[in-house]
Protein backbone atom coordinates (compact mmCIF):
# COMPACT_ATOMS: atom_id res chain seq x y z
CA UNK A 1 0.00 0.00 0.00
CA UNK A 2 0.91 3.64 -0.38
CA UNK A 3 3.29 5.09 2.26
CA UNK A 4 4.72 8.58 1.94
CA UNK A 5 4.96 12.04 3.48
CA UNK A 6 4.45 15.45 1.93
CA UNK A 7 5.51 18.67 3.57
CA UNK A 8 2.73 21.24 3.08
CA UNK A 9 4.44 24.26 4.64
CA UNK A 10 7.76 25.03 6.32
CA UNK A 11 6.13 25.33 9.71
CA UNK A 12 4.61 22.02 10.73
CA UNK A 13 1.85 20.99 8.33
CA UNK A 14 2.21 17.52 6.79
CA UNK A 15 0.25 15.04 4.77
CA UNK A 16 1.10 11.58 6.14
CA UNK A 17 -0.04 8.63 4.05
CA UNK A 18 0.07 5.15 5.60
CA UNK A 19 -1.57 2.12 3.97
CA UNK A 20 -3.34 4.58 1.68
CA UNK A 21 -4.93 6.51 4.59
CA UNK A 22 -4.25 10.26 4.17
CA UNK A 23 -3.78 12.19 7.43
CA UNK A 24 -3.45 15.99 7.31
CA UNK A 25 -1.45 17.08 10.36
CA UNK A 26 -1.64 20.53 12.00
CA UNK A 27 -2.84 22.50 8.96
CA UNK A 28 -2.02 26.21 8.82
CA UNK A 29 -2.40 27.46 5.25
CA UNK A 30 -3.78 31.00 5.42
CA UNK A 31 -3.59 34.06 7.64
CA UNK A 32 -1.44 34.64 10.68
CA UNK A 33 -0.86 32.85 13.95
CA UNK A 34 -1.60 34.79 17.11
CA UNK A 35 -0.67 33.49 20.56
CA UNK A 36 -2.59 35.31 23.24
CA UNK A 37 -2.59 38.93 22.11
CA UNK A 38 -1.16 40.52 18.97
CA UNK A 39 1.25 42.55 21.08
CA UNK A 40 2.58 39.29 22.53
CA UNK A 41 3.04 37.26 19.35
CA UNK A 42 1.72 37.47 15.81
CA UNK A 43 3.56 35.65 13.02
CA UNK A 44 3.12 34.75 9.37
CA UNK A 45 4.64 32.45 6.78
CA UNK A 46 7.59 33.60 4.70
CA UNK A 47 8.13 30.33 2.82
CA UNK A 48 5.86 28.88 0.11
CA UNK A 49 2.65 27.27 1.36
CA UNK A 50 0.36 25.10 -0.74
CA UNK A 51 -2.79 27.03 -1.59
CA UNK A 52 -6.05 25.57 -0.31
CA UNK A 53 -7.16 24.70 -3.83
CA UNK A 54 -3.88 22.81 -4.34
CA UNK A 55 -4.13 20.84 -1.10
CA UNK A 56 -3.96 17.09 -1.77
CA UNK A 57 -6.97 14.98 -0.90
CA UNK A 58 -7.07 13.81 2.71
CA UNK A 59 -9.24 11.50 4.81
CA UNK A 60 -8.84 12.95 8.29
CA UNK A 61 -7.34 15.98 10.04
CA UNK A 62 -5.09 15.55 13.08
CA UNK A 63 -4.46 18.44 15.49
CA UNK A 64 -1.72 17.70 18.02
CA UNK A 65 -1.61 20.86 20.15
CA UNK A 66 -3.74 23.93 20.80
CA UNK A 67 -1.38 26.67 19.64
CA UNK A 68 -2.37 28.72 16.62
CA UNK A 69 0.41 27.37 14.39
CA UNK A 70 -0.96 23.83 14.95
CA UNK A 71 -4.66 24.43 15.62
CA UNK A 72 -5.46 27.21 13.14
CA UNK A 73 -9.17 27.83 13.18
CA UNK A 74 -9.29 30.03 10.05
CA UNK A 75 -7.65 27.24 8.05
CA UNK A 76 -9.88 24.55 9.53
CA UNK A 77 -13.00 26.49 8.59
CA UNK A 78 -11.87 26.52 4.97
CA UNK A 79 -10.75 22.91 4.59
CA UNK A 80 -12.55 20.52 6.91
CA UNK A 81 -15.66 20.06 4.71
CA UNK A 82 -17.18 17.34 6.83
CA UNK A 83 -13.96 15.37 7.24
CA UNK A 84 -13.33 14.00 10.74
CA UNK A 85 -11.01 16.01 12.98
CA UNK A 86 -8.95 14.27 15.66
CA UNK A 87 -7.69 16.66 18.34
CA UNK A 88 -5.74 16.68 21.58
CA UNK A 89 -7.70 17.57 24.71
CA UNK A 90 -6.74 21.26 24.75
CA UNK A 91 -7.51 21.76 21.05
CA UNK A 92 -10.83 19.93 21.32
CA UNK A 93 -12.59 22.75 23.18
CA UNK A 94 -11.15 25.42 20.90
CA UNK A 95 -12.37 23.61 17.79
CA UNK A 96 -15.74 22.71 19.31
CA UNK A 97 -16.40 26.36 20.07
CA UNK A 98 -15.51 27.55 16.57
CA UNK A 99 -16.70 24.59 14.46
CA UNK A 100 -19.63 23.21 16.48
CA UNK A 101 -20.85 20.99 13.63
CA UNK A 102 -17.48 19.35 12.94
CA UNK A 103 -17.09 15.57 13.24
CA UNK A 104 -14.71 16.03 16.15
CA UNK A 105 -13.01 13.31 18.24
CA UNK A 106 -10.75 13.82 21.24
CA UNK A 107 -7.44 12.00 21.80
CA UNK A 108 -6.63 12.81 25.43
CA UNK A 109 -2.86 13.23 25.64
CA UNK A 110 -2.97 13.47 29.43
CA UNK A 111 -4.34 9.91 29.53
CA UNK A 112 -1.97 8.76 26.76
CA UNK A 113 -4.87 7.74 24.56
CA UNK A 114 -4.73 5.97 21.21
CA UNK A 115 -7.32 6.46 18.47
CA UNK A 116 -7.72 3.87 15.73
CA UNK A 117 -8.71 5.39 12.40
CA UNK A 118 -9.35 2.71 9.77
CA UNK A 119 -6.49 0.58 11.04
CA UNK A 120 -4.04 3.44 11.64
CA UNK A 121 -3.24 3.96 15.34
CA UNK A 122 -2.71 7.56 16.46
CA UNK A 123 -1.25 8.05 19.94
CA UNK A 124 -0.70 11.35 21.79
CA UNK A 125 1.41 12.03 24.87
CA UNK A 126 3.15 15.08 26.38
CA UNK A 127 6.80 15.64 25.45
CA UNK A 128 7.41 18.32 28.09
CA UNK A 129 5.27 20.65 30.21
CA UNK A 130 3.84 22.54 27.19
CA UNK A 131 3.87 20.34 24.10
CA UNK A 132 2.74 16.97 22.77
CA UNK A 133 4.24 14.30 20.59
CA UNK A 134 2.39 11.88 18.35
CA UNK A 135 3.01 8.33 17.18
CA UNK A 136 1.24 7.34 13.96
CA UNK A 137 1.41 3.60 13.33
CA UNK A 138 0.30 1.19 10.63
CA UNK A 139 0.98 -2.53 10.54
CA UNK A 140 4.56 -2.03 9.40
CA UNK A 141 5.44 1.67 9.83
CA UNK A 142 5.96 3.87 12.87
CA UNK A 143 6.19 7.65 12.45
CA UNK A 144 7.10 9.71 15.51
CA UNK A 145 6.07 13.37 15.24
CA UNK A 146 7.89 15.58 17.76
CA UNK A 147 7.50 19.15 16.46
CA UNK A 148 8.98 20.61 19.65
CA UNK A 149 11.44 17.80 20.34
CA UNK A 150 11.15 15.94 23.62
CA UNK A 151 12.50 16.55 27.09
CA UNK A 152 14.96 13.76 27.83
CA UNK A 153 13.29 12.47 30.97
CA UNK A 154 11.89 8.98 31.36
CA UNK A 155 8.42 10.25 32.29
CA UNK A 156 8.12 11.66 28.76
CA UNK A 157 10.22 9.12 26.86
CA UNK A 158 8.70 5.93 28.25
CA UNK A 159 5.33 6.34 26.55
CA UNK A 160 6.78 6.27 23.02
CA UNK A 161 8.04 2.93 21.65
CA UNK A 162 11.47 2.28 20.17
CA UNK A 163 12.59 1.83 17.47
CA UNK A 164 10.62 3.85 14.93
CA UNK A 165 10.92 4.15 11.17
CA UNK A 166 10.70 7.93 10.83
CA UNK A 167 11.08 10.89 13.17
CA UNK A 168 9.72 14.33 12.28
CA UNK A 169 11.24 16.91 14.61
CA UNK A 170 12.69 20.40 14.73
CA UNK A 171 16.43 20.93 14.27
CA UNK A 172 16.20 24.66 14.91
CA UNK A 173 16.76 26.40 18.23
CA UNK A 174 14.19 28.93 19.44
CA UNK A 175 14.80 30.19 22.96
CA UNK A 176 12.66 32.58 24.99
CA UNK A 177 12.93 33.78 28.58
CA UNK A 178 11.65 31.07 30.92
CA UNK A 179 8.50 33.08 31.69
CA UNK A 180 7.57 32.97 27.99
CA UNK A 181 8.20 29.25 27.58
CA UNK A 182 11.98 28.78 27.62
CA UNK A 183 13.50 26.68 24.85
CA UNK A 184 10.49 25.91 22.65
CA UNK A 185 12.62 24.42 19.86
CA UNK A 186 15.44 22.35 21.32
CA UNK A 187 17.89 22.17 18.42
CA UNK A 188 20.32 19.62 17.02
CA UNK A 189 21.48 18.34 20.40
CA UNK A 190 17.95 17.22 21.16
CA UNK A 191 17.67 15.59 17.72
CA UNK A 192 20.83 13.61 18.54
CA UNK A 193 19.23 12.46 21.80
CA UNK A 194 16.07 11.47 19.93
CA UNK A 195 18.17 9.55 17.42
CA UNK A 196 19.96 7.66 20.20
CA UNK A 197 16.70 6.78 21.95
CA UNK A 198 14.46 5.83 19.01
CA UNK A 199 16.96 4.65 16.38
CA UNK A 200 14.95 5.90 13.38
CA UNK A 201 15.75 4.87 9.83
CA UNK A 202 15.11 8.44 8.67
CA UNK A 203 14.92 11.85 10.34
CA UNK A 204 13.11 14.74 8.66
CA UNK A 205 12.94 18.29 9.97
CA UNK A 206 9.72 20.10 10.80
CA UNK A 207 8.59 23.29 12.56
CA UNK A 208 11.65 25.21 11.41
CA UNK A 209 10.30 28.06 9.28
CA UNK A 210 12.01 31.41 10.04
CA UNK A 211 8.66 33.18 10.28
CA UNK A 212 8.28 36.94 10.36
CA UNK A 213 6.16 38.63 12.97
CA UNK A 214 5.50 41.33 15.49
CA UNK A 215 5.22 41.29 19.25
CA UNK A 216 7.22 40.63 22.38
CA UNK A 217 7.96 36.98 21.61
CA UNK A 218 9.70 37.73 18.31
CA UNK A 219 11.75 40.53 19.82
CA UNK A 220 13.00 38.40 22.71
CA UNK A 221 13.56 35.10 20.87
CA UNK A 222 17.05 33.79 20.13
CA UNK A 223 16.89 31.72 16.94
CA UNK A 224 19.20 29.40 15.03
CA UNK A 225 18.43 27.39 11.88
CA UNK A 226 21.05 24.82 10.82
CA UNK A 227 21.87 24.03 7.19
CA UNK A 228 21.80 20.55 5.62
CA UNK A 229 25.59 20.12 5.81
CA UNK A 230 25.63 20.70 9.56
CA UNK A 231 22.62 18.44 10.03
CA UNK A 232 24.26 15.62 8.07
CA UNK A 233 27.59 16.05 9.86
CA UNK A 234 25.90 15.77 13.25
CA UNK A 235 23.36 13.01 12.52
CA UNK A 236 24.38 11.12 9.39
CA UNK A 237 23.17 10.71 5.84
CA UNK A 238 19.69 9.52 6.88
CA UNK A 239 18.85 12.97 8.34
CA UNK A 240 17.32 15.57 6.03
CA UNK A 241 16.26 19.20 6.16
CA UNK A 242 13.06 19.09 4.11
CA UNK A 243 11.81 21.78 1.74
CA UNK A 244 8.19 22.88 1.50
CA UNK A 245 6.07 20.68 -0.85
CA UNK A 246 8.68 17.87 -0.85
CA UNK A 247 7.27 14.35 -1.26
CA UNK A 248 9.17 11.74 0.76
CA UNK A 249 9.01 7.97 0.46
CA UNK A 250 9.11 6.05 3.75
Amino acid sequence: MENHLQRINMDSTWLIVLDGIKILVDPWLIGTETDGFKWLNRQWHVESVLAIDQLPQFDVILITQPYDDHCHIKTLREIYRGKPILADKRSYGKIKKNLPDAALHMINEKKRETYNYKGIEIFLSPTDMLYNGCLIKSNDKRILYLPHGIEIKEKFLEHFPSPVDVVLTSASTYTLPFWLGGKVAKGIENVKQIQARFNPKKIFTTHDEPKEGIGLVGKMAKKYYPKQEEFTNELGTHAFIVNSHDMLEI
